[in-house]
């Protein structure tokens, strides 16, 4: 048994075809699965929703930035993710 990603390299067709040939049974995740975390859904893209069109002087400045802005999000968010789902 083989789980995969659904990425364009891992569904190639020799790749399918050469697991096919070994009776490899395929498992993959439904794009935005709920068996990733959540931070993959909501946190990230909030983050880069808020981070956009800034330009930072240093590596460490935008650490900082995105720091604060993960340290904002509040446990009534986290409450609606898991409630709701993970496209709040």
């Amino acid at each position: 048994m083989l789980h995969h990603v659904n990425t364009i390299f891992q569904a190639a067709k020799r790749t399918n075809k050469f697991l096919k040939e070994k009776n490899v049974e395929l498992m993959s995740n439904a794009a935005y699965s709920p068996d990733l975390p959540p931070c993959d859904f909501y946190l990230f893209a909030k983050i880069k929703n808020q981070l956009r069109d800034q330009r930072f002087s240093s590596p460490e400045e935008a650490v900082k930035e995105k720091e604060k802005d993960v340290f904002q999000v509040t446990n009534k968010e986290w409450l609606n993710v898991f409630k709701i789902g993970f496209f709040v």
